[in-house]
This record gives C-alpha cells, structure tokens and sequence, in this order.
C-alpha cells in the first residue's frame, strides 16, 4: 500500500480521499433539497462546482478577512482574484444557501438520531478513509472537537480544552495521526442496540474498533474517559492488546496502595497487582501526581530510570 502512495501528490491523496461517491451523493443532495424544499426546478449543479465551493471553503481556512464577502471585494487590500476568477459571489452564496447531505423525506423515520442529516455523508467518508485498511499497529481512541460557535443542539462545550466548543467526535486514529474511524456524538441518550446497557465508555470504544479487521495485530490505546476493568477484559476475549489510564473510582476495589500514601513517597515508586484469573495487571505510581494505568497485556518490567521532558 506506501509503496502505492509514494509517488502520489498531495492533491491526487486528497481526490482519492475525497473520491467520486463523496461528490455525487453530496452534489444529487443538494440538488433535490433545492427543488424540493428550495422550489428552484431549474436548478443545476455539477461537480466541478462543488469542487471549486470545497476550494474556496478550504482556502478560506488559512486566508482570512474580516468578512466573508471581502473575497470578491474590489479593493485592492481585500479581493481574491483566485476566487473571484473561480466562482461569482452570487453562486457562492447560493450554494452555501442549498448545501445538503441527506434526503429531508427520510427525516421522520430518523427522529430518533440527532446526526441524521450528516450520517450518510459521514458513512461514506469512513468508508473512504478506510479504503488502505489499517496499516499501524498502535492505535489511539480519543475525543475530537470541531470548531464552532453557532446554535446547535449537538454544540458542545468542555471546560479546559483549546477548543471549548462546538462538535464532538469520537476517533480512532494511529500514530501518524491518519483517522480510520470516527463518529458524531449525539449525547448519552443516543440509541445503539448493539451496545445496549455498556457504559458510554465501553460503548465509544467497541463500536469505533469495528473498523480494526485483525485484533491480534493492534494495540490499543485510551484515557481515563474510557478505561474499566470489564473493558480491558471484554478486549482481551476479543483478541486487542489494551492500555488506558484509569480512574481510582473505577479500580472495583483493587488492593492497591493507597493514593495518600503514594503522594509522601518518592517519584518513581509504585505498586501493582495482577489479576491471574483475567490477565489485567493495574500499576500505580508517583510522579508529579499519582497516576493508576491498566492494561491487559503488558507487564511492569523491564524497571528504569528515565529523564522528564522539559
């Protein structure tokens, strides 16, 4: 597979990313909202168009002026000729206007998923991320937020984070930062049969993982959110290496030294314990705090001395 991709552009990636099924279903969308909802019965949309309206969203990203409308400004301090040769403001704005990624008439068999109308887009993105398999061994499951301050039911907002609000997603990513999975968080409520009565946790990481085709090749890894002891048991049955922080709370009263005891003692101590009948081993140790990981496949040795990142 890289040795497919060596000689690949950045832009011939980036089409085979955004591949032909994107494009159709986005630009057949928009096309039947605008007729339909929008009563434009004469209007037309290719994708070259929705190239160029993809373009200008991107370029956008990273050349910024005060006002959206000052790309087409005549001034000489603010126009963009690359966008003004490329599409009129008028078509722009209209476009902007119909976007759209889902059949409206399906709305009332979906009222149950808040994602409904970004749900096929996102399927077919996925299915296009995972088009290389995938190729790393070491995989993360973490949080992801999308930017955004505008009025939204599924608007986030994380105390202490970067980015304190907009959407949240779910992600399982590898080393390199390339994406293989992700998903739309819709809130606690949201309805997954499949993983009826696991905590959100659990549930974020099992169905995320249904990506992964071989188990036995992947280690995985995740936070405090995420880590259990049932999940690092339920993992290991199904054939993943799994390591996570995880919360004191969560520890189902392991025989481990307490965290006011650990705290007076030297960084670098530790503890550990190791459940033979399930083969998950929790470590906990001094540094600047106490932290306490789980894991079901790793051990505590080889023991060393390692110097802290300035």
């Amino acid at each position: 597979m890289r040795e497919s991709l060596d000689n690949v552009s950045p832009l011939e990636l980036f089409e085979k990313l955004m591949n032909p099924n994107i494009y159709d279903y986005i630009v057949k969308e928009t096309v039947r909202y605008a007729s339909s909802s929008k009563n434009m019965c004469d209007f037309t949309f290719t994708v070259d168009e929705l190239k160029i309206f993809i373009g200008i969203l991107l370029f956008s990203g990273y050349h910024k002026v005060p006002s959206e409308r000052d790309y087409w400004s005549t001034d000489k301090d603010l126009g963009v000729q690359i966008i003004q040769k490329a599409m009129s403001r008028n078509r722009y704005k209209l476009l902007k206007s119909v976007i759209h990624f889902c059949n409206n008439e399906e709305a009332k068999d979906n009222t149950h998923d808040k994602g409904f109308r970004i749900r096929s887009l996102f399927s077919l993105v996925k299915e296009s991320f995972q088009q290389f398999g995938v190729f790393e061994e070491c995989l993360s499951v973490d949080e992801m937020i999308v930017k955004y301050y505008g009025h939204n039911s599924l608007k986030q907002f994380i105390r202490g984070k970067p980015i304190r609000f907009g959407y949240k997603l779910w992600a399982l990513c590898g080393v390199s930062g390339y994406c293989y999975n992700f998903d739309l968080y819709c809130g606690k409520t949201s309805q997954d049969e499949d993983y009826e009565g696991l905590l959100l946790g659990t549930k974020v990481v099992l169905k995320i993982l249904e990506a992964v085709k071989h188990p036995n090749a992947h280690s995985v890894f995740f936070d405090n959110f995420f880590t259990g002891y049932d999940l690092l048991v339920h993992l290991r049955n199904l054939g993943y290496q799994a390591t996570g922080i995880i919360r004191d709370n969560r520890l189902s009263k392991c025989p481990l030294r307490p965290t006011n005891f650990m705290k007076k003692e030297k960084r670098g101590s530790y503890d550990y314990i190791f459940d033979t009948n399930e083969e998950v081993m929790y470590v906990r140790w001094s540094d600047n705090k106490c932290v306490c990981v789980g894991t079901n496949y790793d051990t505590i040795e080889p023991v060393r001395n390692v110097e802290m990142a300035e």
